[in-house]
């Protein structure tokens, strides 16, 4: 029956492993003894898809072509555009578990028994399909698929090294019976966490998977990159990525900040060359530093493993063993707040990035020594670590083609395959119109210019409106000043406002849970975006202002956050946390036109006044992107404070404002020079920040301390700090400014105040 093939596909790099009986070992991937390879394509001109190391060669002469970390576009309906030719993600990850497939039969003299390929336990059935399909368009057809921490605690389980505080562990990794352990899956891209019980047959998950998306070292390298750019004052930041020269210093830069993060995992500092076009110079991080940057995203994958421990109704004493897998869990701060947190055992298994593939083979050979005669023809049939599976096939006739061939190459050899492959694979993308949004555009005519007060640099608590649902979050107020709209989490309703007695005059309910909204320009429609768990896609609800109805439901993305509507009403921006996309609904059809992708885990958009220009926050990467509205292209990332979740424009459209959430504090930006100017520390956690419509103050929403902190945009200073509600959440000004409405998340409230006379 051959030998079992397990492949642990990552998302910055991908792995596999051999097994012929109950031990397993690594695949030589590349030259060197080297047993992983990048996990990036490369769309050649002829449309053949390189992967691995080939491709890695090829991406510096032609970015335009290269695609990275695919895995994490797992579920996006938009493909990814290469060389002019649109590629779903779950076909770049097939060209690269082709090349890792043939590598191994070449390596092995044969194909597979059984192959076993991983993902993420805490993907949920839409994005599983999709993986399923990287099987079928690589030439696996009966290649089966179980989660990397079942994979990486099976390897443990079965007698691989690890390691505790001290060194080696006492004895092999064996489980007893009813023993339960926690596996912490710190990688490349992605955080993944899950419980597991010994029993009898094996290892079973117990309670519900959680995670982390886009965490991992790809964030933890650009943590020490913009740590390097604010060092030189921004020297980094400014050089031109078009210019070749640049163009080098930045890879070479990239590579080394990859190297100091390593290093500081056995060293207590780093120092990191830079070679500028026009000279060299070098920058010392210290672990402490590094650890301070990359706090925030470590206590959140903790708080990720106590969301799964709860599911699992165990105690973190319960715990035999704290298993860590991924590369990145060998930063030290790791161990220590784990063991911080839990007081349970620690164990690191000897191979850290191999222990998924090298417990996948152990599946993989399983499965081959114990068949299940249970529908053998189901490619998509899952295994557990205990063995079950379906009946051991051999390589497919283009899988043993690939084998054939010479590693790396992936057949498409024209456009109008890419298309088919696109249909077969079930993606659906999008052709962008050619209207193109802009003032000369407008889709319907604007509610009046209101008489702007002036605002008070110490507003006044006007009231508190109570009958506003469970756990409001979103808020907008109509362009005519008349009502505030507000949705509520728990109570799958939103709720209407009369800002002339503040009462509530409507209540509408959603078929799921509704969180942010945002208005159209001539008060005529709200969009909400709706974030039901168990969806395959979420979906933005259109409601008719006037007669309360929903007249459309757009599905979108999967993670949706505020939307926001153009200064001419004709587009819909939404920003999609999981995609890292913003999505663009056309407003008169209410169709998605297209989307464009953005650094990490957007959470905002604001346009400026013309609509010409829009700003896009990214929270995971704490950067702000200029976009040209007409091209939808990014035309500058700018470094702001850290966990940055909110922007605004001021009115005059020269001033940018975010809201730094862990940073406690927000950032002034520049519009015309592309610069931060300032930052100024407000309360704790804001999370919303919105300006005054006569541009002498700013509002900011401090979730951690219950207050909105008021600023003066010619002082920079704060010049009020006023009591809200319990975990204020956002915020709206109304058009003329005299009103801003708070909701308070857990206070289940929204507080008006009195901000201009």
């Amino acid at each position: 029956m051959g030998y079992g093939l397990g492949v642990d596909v990552g998302a910055t790099f991908t792995a596999a492993a051999v097994t012929r009986g109950a031990g397993a070992e690594m695949v030589v991937l590349g030259d060197r003894g080297v047993v992983v390879v990048p996990s990036v394509v490369f769309a050649r001109e002829d449309g053949t898809l390189l992967a691995g190391h080939a491709a890695e060669a090829r991406a510096p002469g032609d970015p335009g072509r290269v695609a990275r970390e695919a895995k994490r576009r797992m579920g996006d309906p938009t493909p990814v555009v290469l060389g002019g030719v649109p590629y779903p993600p779950a076909a770049l990850l097939a060209a690269l578990v082709g090349e890792v497939v043939a590598a191994a039969a070449e390596a092995e003299g044969g194909p597979p028994g059984r192959v076993v390929l991983t993902r993420p336990a805490l993907w949920g059935p839409y994005r599983q399909e999709h993986f399923e399909e990287v099987a079928l368009l690589s030439g696996l057809a009966g290649a089966l698929t179980t989660t990397e921490a079942e994979a990486a605690a099976t390897y443990y389980a079965a007698g691989g090294p690890a390691e505790g505080p001290g060194g080696p562990a006492e004895g092999p990794g064996v489980l007893a019976e009813g023993a339960v352990v926690a596996v912490y899956d710190l990688g490349g891209g992605t955080f993944d966490t899950a419980v597991l019980r010994a029993g009898r047959g094996g290892l079973e998950i117990v309670g519900t998977p959680e995670g982390v998306d886009l965490t991992g070292g790809v964030g933890f390298d650009e943590v020490v990159f913009r740590y390097v750019d604010e060092a030189l004052g921004g020297a980094v930041g400014a050089l031109d990525p078009t210019v070749p020269a640049a163009t080098a210093a930045l890879l070479r830069l990239r590579q080394d900040c990859t190297l100091a993060k390593e290093t500081l995992s056995a060293q207590p500092e780093a120092t990191i060359p830079v070679f500028l076009p026009d000279r060299r110079l070098q920058v010392t991080l210290t672990r402490a530093e590094f650890e301070r940057r990359i706090g925030p995203a470590v206590e959140s994958t903790l708080d990720a493993l106590h969301r799964a421990l709860r599911s699992a109704q165990v105690a973190p004493a319960e715990l035999a063993e704290v298993l860590l897998v991924g590369g990145s869990s060998r930063i030290p701060l790791v161990a220590r707040r784990l063991a911080a947190e839990l007081g349970a055992p620690i164990r690191t298994s000897r191979h850290p990035k191999h222990a998924v593939a090298l417990g996948a083979a152990i599946i993989a050979g399983r499965a081959i020594a114990q068949p299940s005669p249970a529908n053998p023809a189901d490619p998509a049939a899952a295994v557990s670590p205990h063995g079950a599976g379906a009946t051991a096939p051999e390589l497919s006739a283009s899988g043993k083609a690939a084998a054939r061939r010479r590693r790396g190459r992936w057949r498409t050899p024209t456009a109008a395959a890419a298309v088919a492959l696109l249909v077969a694979a079930g993606i659906a993308f999008f052709v962008r119109e050619a209207n193109q949004p802009g003032p000369d555009r407008p889709m319907s005519t604007t509610a009046p210019a209101p008489v702007i007060g002036a605002s008070l640099p110490t507003p006044t608590v006007l009231s508190t409106v109570k009958a506003v649902g469970d756990r409001p979050q979103g808020v907008a107020v109509t362009a005519d000043g008349r009502h505030a709209w507000v949705p509520s989490v728990v109570s799958n309703t939103v709720h209407v406002i009369d800002t002339s007695s503040n009462d509530v005059t409507a209540t509408i309910t959603m078929p799921a849970p509704p969180q942010y909204i945002g208005i159209s320009p001539d008060s005529a429609r709200a969009y909400v975006t709706l974030i039901d768990p168990a969806a395959k896609i979420n979906t933005v609800q259109v409601i008719e202002t006037s007669t309360r109805r929903e007249i459309a439901s757009i599905p979108v993305g999967k993670t949706l956050y505020v939307p926001t509507v153009s200064p001419d009403g004709r587009r819909v921006y939404v920003p999609d946390h999981a995609t890292s996309r913003v999505f663009v609904i056309d407003a008169t059809t209410n169709r998605i036109t297209g989307s464009f992708g953005v650094p990490e885990a957007p959470h905002g958009v604001a346009f400026t006044p013309n609509g010409a220009k829009a700003y896009v926050v990214s929270h995971e990467t704490s950067q702000v992107s200029s976009i040209d509205v007409r091209s939808e292209t990014i035309t500058t990332v700018l470094p702001v404070g850290i966990s940055a979740l909110a922007v605004a424009v001021s009115p005059d459209g020269k001033r940018a404002a975010t809201a730094n959430y862990d940073a406690q504090s927000i950032s002034l930006i520049d519009t015309s020079r592309s610069t931060v100017v300032a930052e100024v520390g407000v309360g704790r956690q804001p999370q919303s920040v919105a300006y005054a419509p006569d541009g002498r103050h700013l509002y900011v929403v401090n979730a951690g301390s219950s207050n909105v902190s008021v600023v003066d945009t010619a002082t920079n200073r704060v010049t009020a700090t006023l009591p809200v509600g319990n975990e204020p959440w956002a915020l709206a000004v109304s058009p003329d400014g005299r009103r801003t409405y708070v909701t308070n998340a857990s206070a289940d409230t929204v507080t008006v105040l009195a901000t201009a006379s």
